[in-house]
């Protein structure tokens, strides 16, 4: 699972919220084979910062625990009050008075 953040986030913070969330994600996702591994930052984008997670699961569930971990960090996120990340674009207006 690719978590994707902002670069006003503090990313350990992030990492150590992301970890804290899988240590009780066996419990809540019983296809989980083991706990979830936070990766660490895979890819710094023109916007976002990707965060890699990736679980072993039992064959055939990869589609629904891939959504299920996903759901379980949207909540979390929502609760500590991380926002996604968006594109900004920076309009500077330049007056040039030929007068």
């Amino acid at each position: 699972v690719n978590v994707l953040v902002s670069y006003d986030e503090d990313i350990d913070n992030i990492i150590k919220i992301l970890e804290d969330e899988m240590a009780t994600a066996k419990d809540a996702i019983s296809d989980l084979s083991d706990k979830p591994a936070v990766l660490g930052v895979t890819e710094m984008g023109d916007y976002n910062v990707k965060i890699r997670v990736t679980a072993d699961c039992v064959t055939g569930s990869n589609w629904s625990v891939e959504r299920a971990l996903r759901k379980l960090i949207l909540k979390r996120f929502t609760r500590e009050n991380i926002k996604p990340p968006y594109p900004v674009t920076n309009i500077i207006n330049i007056n040039i008075d030929n007068a």
